[in-house]
């Protein structure tokens, strides 16, 4: 049997839920968002768990909601235009752990890893950690530029780093930290498995990185 792959109609789904905005939309539409979203989500998160289990036993696959908590949002939208997948650590926090993705809209995709959404003590942990291996975070931001990943996340204005490397100041100033690889081909996205490579091997060669701020949070 083939294994579920994303389609159009996965991504047509996705615009036309968060566009109608109404419950009765999706209970009349459920069957097109379990066929076309759900069931790929369930796939990959099957077939990218022994690897990511072996990098590092406490890694644990979870899809998001499609539902949006509007309890404490000005935004009452009742749905996403996207979802996601992630391997998180499981128990405890998961905001204040790295963690490897794959998030899709209806016009590009993105996959990488990093934190969610880092409390500033976590960031002065991974800040700390680099302070200490300093030598060790050059190497990984080196070999870095060879995959195509990209360092993202909002960056303080005032600078932080009092160090005399200047590759490192703009991975010391942010606020929080992710490594993504932003794709606008979501044609990309319909053939399961060069996606599912696409994925292992890019999440294969941020695992130094995941180590490293992984290692900053667990001292």
């Amino acid at each position: 049997m083939m294994p579920a792959a994303f389609s159009p109609a996965s991504l047509q789904f996705l615009a036309e839920n968060a566009r109608n905005n109404s419950r009765e939309w999706f209970r009349s539409n459920r069957a097109v968002y379990e066929a076309s979203l759900l069931k790929p989500f369930q796939q990959l998160v099957k077939e990218l768990t022994p690897p990511m289990q072996y990098m590092d036993g406490g890694l644990e696959g979870t899809i998001s909601r499609i539902h949006r908590d509007t309890r404490f949002s000005h935004d009452k939208s009742l749905y996403r235009d996207r979802m996601w997948l992630a391997f998180m650590r499981r128990g405890g926090n998961k905001t204040e752990f790295p963690g490897f993705f794959l998030e899709i809209n209806p016009s590009f995709y993105r996959y990488g890893m990093g934190f969610f959404r880092a409390s500033p003590q976590t960031m002065a942990q991974y800040r700390l950690k680099i302070d200490q291996d300093e030598a060790a975070f050059l190497d990984l931001v080196s070999a870095l530029s060879e995959t195509g990943a990209l360092p993202e996340g909002e960056i303080y204005k005032r600078n932080r780093y009092t160090g005399g490397v200047k590759e490192i100041a703009g991975w010391y100033n942010r606020k929080n930290i992710y490594l993504t690889h932003n794709r606008a081909d979501v044609g990309e996205l319909f053939e399961f498995d060069p996606l599912l490579q696409r994925l292992l091997g890019a999440f294969d060669e941020l695992e130094g990185f995941y180590r490293f701020f992984r290692d900053a949070v667990m001292r």
